[in-house]
């Protein structure tokens, strides 16, 4: 039987690189890329709980007098995708990345800021088919790995 030595050398299972690992065949150029397309596609995921906020307080500040039966189903339908679309894009499950290209495709129709949003979101979420899936990258694993090479002048 063995005892426990409280005075030893802490032992530990985990590796010395831990996380970093996943990164180490990406140079520092493509992780930025895709450290800049994960950001884009959390902010995606903010402005569609926007559309969230306000498809709801249009249809609860406007009576059912005033608005018809498509404005309403079209007002519950933008608030269902916008909840798909917001759970899509921040956790990112394997359909997730096809539900965030319907959203921005459909953003494009409201000219001006959306069609510039849906454009941007279109390009990151075909940039970043890595950032979608079972084994997808975390977006803090992809910030701490960024930061390290920063501090460590890694090019």
């Amino acid at each position: 039987m063995t005892e426990n030595n409280p005075y030893a050398t802490p032992q530990s299972d985990i590796s010395v690189t831990g996380d970093r690992a996943s990164f180490h065949d990406l140079d520092t150029k493509a992780l930025k890329k895709l450290r800049n397309n994960s950001h884009t596609i959390r902010a995606l995921g903010g402005v569609n709980i926007l559309v969230i906020l306000v498809s709801a307080s249009l249809l609860s500040l406007l009576s059912s007098h005033y608005l018809d039966q498509l404005s309403v189903g079209i007002a519950i339908a933008a608030i269902i995708l916008g909840l798909l679309s917001a759970y899509a894009l921040w956790w990112r499950p394997a359909g997730g990345r096809v539900i965030g290209i319907l959203s921005c495709i459909l953003m494009l129709a409201s000219f001006p800021i959306g069609t510039l949003i849906g454009i941007l979101g279109i390009i990151s979420l075909s940039q970043s088919g890595i950032l979608f899936g079972p084994d997808k990258p975390r977006h803090k694993d992809i910030e701490a790995e960024w930061k390290y090479r920063k501090k460590n002048k890694v090019g």
